[in-house]
């Protein structure tokens, strides 16, 4: 996220440019959480299997989880050294995503932290399962910058078939806006890691949009497009439509105001959420269907974002408040959109 999580509720209590803090918007009726599974250590993002299994990636451990049939397994699936983030700090194992034909080829695909040569740095890997356990690490993408804050993380396959990787910014605020460096960036490599074809910033460039902070949820429509969340500084946290080769306008500018040099926001929060997670309710939650469910970590409510054709978010009411921050917003294969905190996993539920 954006900032040290302890310190967010402070911050955006305190700061004059806050308006007076977070608001909560309208709670919605008809809709409630329901716990699948607790317990967990600082958990970062889910992925759900073919064959019904849950795969968790635990920040603060490295240890990549396997929930089957509502029981968790007692021995880690994966693990990997992760740089030791402490408190609150944004590094350690970030994401986690499977290949998209992963009931035959299955592949688990790892961001992680690590230090190395004096600094931190992030890297993606993916493992291939062998006996219901993750082999010997492939790194696909090394040495991406890190810092204690703003790593992004967030892995996702995009309908194009392609890996999506969230970066964010490592703290340092010019190379965002560098087309050739790899933060600050959204990017698409191969599932076998290579640079994705046909990028708009030339052959070998990972890089599909670059202007960002760091991004904290992705997420696909049924139209096929792309939509982030991003957290801002002391103001101004996003949802963003993603363009090929757009500029999100990090440093030099955040929310949207209507520099013709940049993109703006297709949603803003004037006084900061530390909004996360991101999905695209389907068929599943009727009225909801197409619309955006987002998480929050400073108010702790799932919040729905009303879509129009145009595309346009028109409108936000709150589904749920949990007891935690959320983390991560993920849709199952059945529709169902799993909700993560820290410690435990939900499942959000139409009331009958």
């Amino acid at each position: 996220m954006a900032r040290p999580l302890l310190a967010l509720a402070l911050v955006a209590l305190l700061l004059p440019g806050c308006l007076g803090g977070p608001s909560t918007p309208d709670r919605e009726e008809g809709y409630e959480v329901v716990k699948v599974a607790e317990g967990f250590n600082a958990l970062s993002q889910v992925a759900f299997a073919p064959d019904g299994r849950i795969f968790l990636a635990e920040r603060l451990s490295g240890d990549v989880r396997v929930l089957r049939n509502g029981t968790l397994d007692p021995e880690p699936w994966a693990h990997v050294d992760v740089t030791n983030p402490g408190g609150y700090h944004e590094q350690g194992l970030l994401g986690l995503t499977l290949h998209p034909r992963f009931g035959m080829e299955p592949w688990v695909y790892l961001y992680y932290s690590y230090d190395a040569d004096g600094r931190s740095w992030n890297r993606v890997v993916r493992l291939r399962e062998a006996e219901g356990r993750g082999g010997t690490p492939e790194v696909l993408l090394d040495r991406i910058p890190g810092s204690k804050y703003h790593d992004g993380g967030v892995l996702a396959f995009g309908p194009d078939g392609m890996l999506w990787i969230t970066t964010g910014e490592a703290h340092e605020r010019g190379p965002a806006q560098d087309r050739d460096s790899v933060m600050g960036k959204i990017l698409r490599l191969t599932p076998e890691g290579d640079p994705a074809p046909g990028g708009p910033f030339g052959s070998g460039n990972p890089a599909y949009t670059m202007g960002h902070r760091n991004v904290y949820g992705l997420a696909f429509d049924a139209q096929g497009r792309a939509w982030i969340t991003e957290n801002g500084p002391n103001v101004n946290d996003e949802v963003n439509l993603l363009e090929a080769g757009a500029n999100y306008g990090w440093p030099e500018v955040t929310g949207a105001p209507r520099d013709s040099r940049f993109r703006d926001a297709a949603w803003v929060w004037r006084a900061p959420i530390a909004v996360t997670g991101i999905q695209v309710a389907g068929p599943a939650y009727g009225a909801l269907e197409g619309d955006l469910i987002v998480g929050d970590y400073v108010t702790k409510n799932l919040r729905r974002l009303q879509v129009e054709d145009s595309p346009r978010i028109v409108a936000e009411t709150s589904l749920a408040e949990l007891p935690e921050g959320i983390t991560d917003v993920e849709t199952a294969p059945d529709g169902t959109i799993h909700v993560v905190t820290p410690t435990a996993l939900y499942r959000l539920a139409v009331k009958v």
